[in-house]
């Protein structure tokens, strides 16, 4: 019986380096979601048959999942350790102890992602993805933002279980959905994301577009808009309002607070303690009372915020004609499409363009209810990484992602100098 190592002597083992894959050959590879509270971790074993690798750049997954095993699943606390490797390194050792090589891996994080680097927003270590290749000899390490991950993940989604329509073009109107046309996603969230994808014809997969939409200008529509815009400029001493300090989780409760100053009498006065306490989710808190009719203010808010998040995906569209779709992320969605769909207020909001409704009409529009989906998008990057093969370059992951820290555009007017 050979000696057992002790877990300090097992984690210094250095990792092999991957040997090119045989068409007999099981590879693993790592898949990520890295936030600042939790980080969530799979070792999945795929095949590396001739068969497999650089036959097709199909993203759905299917072939993959009858090749996929999981081996092991894990959720880290972020805080609780010092660095991307001290965590990466206690996963393996528990779920690897062979040390079996890592053929790659692609972490999808909650921060801005430069040069394969990550800051982790509320975290102090910072994510090196060529480091972490060198360190644990991977063929490829790959960091994306966490937007763009839910854009790949988009691609392996089963339409049957994992998409549901917000709106579908009506008969008589030919939609021009196709495979292989842009696809565009928003979500609102901790704040307000927004990813586009082109498909390429040379590399035949799409990949993902980045951009930083959420910290566009908010322009109002009506007057109600510009008092609520001018209410947050004033109680956040700003100088300017992104779409964001409104369609988001952080914009709602600053809907909730405009409007309960024009119209107290209106306000539930539980709603307003509940609030006062500092303990609750405020956007969830609102949502649940709008559902329930309790609070007429709640209800106003969630009416105020669903039509500007309408507007906005409207406007996302104008500018990638998305013929692909429109697909809705982020949980704020999720958990309150009965008001999304409250006479229709979402799409009413989406089509008003003027003249050119007829183009947004011909897009579908689609909800995520996937719940990892960006998690799936990190999966789909390393199957594309095992198709390509050792040395190759496969379709390039993104843009730099987008900084998820909210508002981060708009400082303060102390602030500037």
């Amino acid at each position: 019986m050979p000696p057992q190592l002790s877990p300090s002597a097992a984690s210094s083992i250095p990792y092999l380096p991957p040997s090119p894959p045989s068409s007999s050959a099981r590879l693993l590879y790592v898949s990520g979601d890295i936030g600042g509270t939790n980080s969530r971790l799979q070792l999945i074993e795929t095949s590396a048959s001739a068969s497999h690798i650089g036959s097709s750049n199909d993203d759905s997954g299917v072939r993959e999942k009858e090749m996929e095993v999981l081996i092991g699943e894990h959720v880290y606390p972020s805080k609780q350790h010092p660095s991307m490797s001290s965590i990466l390194r206690m996963f393996l050792d528990k779920y690897n102890p062979d040390h079996r090589p890592i053929y790659c891996m692609s972490l999808v994080v909650a921060g801005p992602v430069s040069k394969n680097k990550a800051k982790i927003t509320n975290l102090v270590w910072v994510i090196d993805g060529n480091a972490l290749r060198d360190e644990f000899r991977m063929e490829r390490v790959e960091i994306v933002n966490d937007f763009a991950g839910i854009g790949y993940g988009l691609l392996a989604l089963n339409p049957k279980t994992d998409l549901e329509f917000v709106y579908k073009p009506p008969k008589g109107i030919d939609p021009e959905h196709d495979a292989t046309g842009v696809k565009a996603v928003i979500g609102a969230g901790t704040g307000l994301g927004e990813c586009f994808m082109t498909y390429s014809q040379a590399g035949g997969a799409h990949h993902v577009h980045a951009t930083e939409g959420g910290h566009s200008d908010f322009s109002p529509r009506n007057q109600e808009e510009f008092n609520i815009m001018q209410h947050i400029k004033r109680t956040v001493n700003i100088e300017r309002v992104s779409v964001e300090r409104i369609v988001s989780g952080s914009g709602l409760p600053k809907i909730y607070e405009y409007l309960a100053t024009q119209q107290p009498n209106l306000a539930n006065p539980e709603v307003a303690a509940r609030i006062k306490s500092g303990k609750e989710d405020v956007g969830a808190l609102i949502g649940r009372y709008a559902e329930s009719g309790k609070c007429p203010i709640c209800v106003r808010t969630m009416d105020v915020f669903v039509s500007a998040y309408g507007a906005e995906a409207g406007n996302l569209c104008l500018k990638t004609l998305p013929y692909g779709g429109l697909y809705i992320a982020g949980g704020i969605a999720a958990k309150n499409m009965s008001l999304m769909r409250k006479n229709n207020q979402f799409v009413v909001n989406y089509l008003n363009k003027g003249r050119m409704k007829v183009e947004l009409e011909k897009i579908p529009i689609y909800l995520i209810k996937h719940k990892d989906v960006g998690l799936l998008g990190a999966r789909v990057l390393c199957r594309r990484f095992v198709r390509a093969g050792p040395g190759s370059q496969p379709v390039p992951p993104s843009a730099p992602g987008p900084v998820r820290t909210p508002h981060d555009h708009d400082q303060p007017i102390q602030s500037k100098l």
